[in-house]
């Protein structure tokens, strides 16, 4: 069986993310992952992310637009648009979203 590129596990990361199936995104993901939410505050390890695949504060799964991919090496770095239903505030959108995921290798 052949090794998935390190674009198709960003693709699957996303696709995991966008049906909220925790198996799916957890799979493609190392076990010293982080997750940094720029001014929020980092998720460290697979436990931890995978309390963030359906956070309480959200309701549904995620809205995520991918706009570019760019790939060297190891690295993929996606831009695009996340948005997801806030409970307590209404829709949460960012102008602008970048992922590189540790893939499993």
């Amino acid at each position: 069986m052949t090794q998935p590129s390190q674009r198709d596990l960003v693709a699957q990361y996303f696709d995991g993310f966008r049906a909220s199936d925790h198996h799916a995104v957890l799979a493609t993901l190392t076990d010293d992952v982080e997750w940094v939410i720029q001014g929020a505050r980092t998720t460290r390890g697979k436990a931890e992310f995978d309390s963030e695949i359906e956070n309480p504060d959200f309701t549904g799964s995620p809205t995520l637009d991918v706009h570019q991919t760019f790939e060297d090496g190891p690295v993929v770095i996606v831009v695009g648009r996340v948005a997801a239903p806030v409970l307590r505030t209404g829709l949460f959108t960012s102008p602008s979203a970048t992922s590189s995921p540790s893939a499993t290798t």
